[in-house]
């Protein structure tokens, strides 16, 4: 299956099936150097909230500081963010990326709590998002956002740096995949997105990954 991309008036382009490009969510997909993906990230946190939405999980690729691709990651259950990450990374990589960044929203309490605090009255714990960035040949970067919503406003809180070594599995899967320096594969790239589509994540592809998808289809 080939992914066909649509093109805006403005040149931003999007893989047809999800959504719609005129929605307001595909609007915010705007494409953002690497440097700036903590500011991509609040924007679409925001978006979510505007439209009455969970927060997103979702990933960024790139080459070098351009952007090539958004993807919003398709719903799953709680604890099982691996397969919806490795299809989105996996087609991430086959377009070429060399840096990865992922926003992951949750919740966080501290560890000196020895009961974590959620009842049947509701969870207590703070909201964050987790930002995760993988750089070829360097060790990757987490940091955490902390943000609260009440009805459609949405407040951030100071950031918290990570000390030390990353935690979890994702960022350091997303240096795993970038330090693996695959050849780009546009024909599987595009293959792989149509696949991420079909499987409900939303992709929104920049300028870069619309010209090199443009190579398959012949443009």
């Amino acid at each position: 299956m080939l992914v066909t991309p649509t093109v805006r008036g403005d040149g931003e382009r999007h893989i047809v099936g999800r959504p719609d490009p005129r929605t307001p969510r595909a609007h915010r997909h705007r494409p953002r150097p690497f440097a700036q993906f903590e500011d991509l990230a609040r924007s679409l946190v925001a978006l979510d909230v505007d439209l009455g939405d969970e927060p997103r999980h979702r990933l960024a690729a790139y080459v070098g500081e351009d952007p090539l691709l958004v993807i919003d990651l398709r719903p799953f259950p709680p604890g099982g963010i691996e397969g919806p990450m490795v299809e989105a990374v996996a087609g991430a990589l086959a377009l070429g990326a060399d840096r990865l960044a992922a926003a992951l929203p949750g919740r966080a309490w501290s560890m000196d709590d020895p009961v974590v605090p959620v009842t049947e009255d509701g969870d207590l714990r703070q909201r964050v998002l987790l930002c995760a960035t993988a750089r070829r040949g360097e060790d990757p970067s987490t940091w955490l956002l902390p943000f609260d919503v009440d009805g459609q406003s949405l407040s951030w809180h100071e950031t918290v740096l990570e000390d030390g070594d990353c935690e979890g599995w994702v960022p350091h899967a997303l240096q795993v995949g970038v330090d693996a320096g695959w050849e780009p594969d546009i024909p599987g790239a595009a293959g792989q997105l149509a696949r991420c589509t079909a499987l409900g994540h939303e992709v929104f592809l920049a300028p870069a990954g619309s010209d090199l998808l443009d190579q398959v289809a012949g443009r």
